[in-house]
């Protein structure tokens, strides 16, 4: 072989053998994938977590996928199940954060966990029954990480569950990431979205554990 050839042909090898040439192909994107914070406040790793899903999407619009199926296992439930809450429950569990199986997103909004709920008077552990905070006013500053709920379809309870990810802020509106749901914001929607909520959607806000 001649000498300019042989260079050629190991340099084709070369190419073939790196680790980059099979992270990509024309037409196929890899799937997010579980991003474990080794280190750091429980807050900064969740938000690792979740952030590393958006663009997960459904398969067929069905409930289901590999990775919607891996968070709907990690409640006990197969495919074809609404899965906002499994979701949830997946992202504290990767992030190290102990969380129950909650299937239903008001089970996460029990009086000792609620920062805020619509129409209700915040009463801030430390001041007591005496002295109460003007009403739709957080008893606590909301933060990325903290759990919202909203109540869809004229529902009389929380039936659907995501994460806050920004600050609360003065303005009107806040950015969510939450699974099941779509760039519409719907509660039955077809993947993991980051959207923007106007805050008079939050029925309530959560903070867990």
């Amino acid at each position: 072989m001649a000498p300019v050839q042989n260079l050629a042909y190991y340099l084709v090898l070369l190419l073939l053998w790196h680790p980059a040439a099979g992270n990509s192909r024309a037409g196929y994107q890899l799937s997010p994938q579980p991003e474990r914070a080794a280190a750091g406040p429980a807050p900064q790793r969740l938000r690792a977590v979740y952030l590393s899903q958006v663009g997960v999407r459904e398969a067929t619009g069905r409930n289901d996928g590999a990775q919607v199926e891996a968070y709907l296992r990690e409640i006990g439930l197969p495919r074809g199940y609404q899965w906002c809450s499994a979701f949830c429950v997946w992202c504290f569990r990767q992030a190290g954060i102990p969380a129950p199986r909650y299937g239903r997103a008001r089970s996460w909004f029990t009086t000792a966990r609620l920062l805020y709920r619509q129409d209700a008077e915040q009463r801030p552990p430390e001041l007591g029954h005496g002295n109460l905070r003007r009403r739709n006013e957080p008893r606590l500053p909301p933060r990325p990480g903290d759990l919202v709920g909203y109540r869809f379809s004229g529902s009389a309870a929380i039936n659907h569950v995501g994460f806050l990810d920004s600050d609360w802020g003065t303005g009107p509106s806040v950015t969510t990431v939450e699974g099941n749901t779509n760039l519409a914001g719907s509660r039955a929607g077809n993947g993991v979205w980051r959207n923007i909520r106007h805050k008079r959607m939050l029925y309530a806000i959560a903070r867990f554990p």
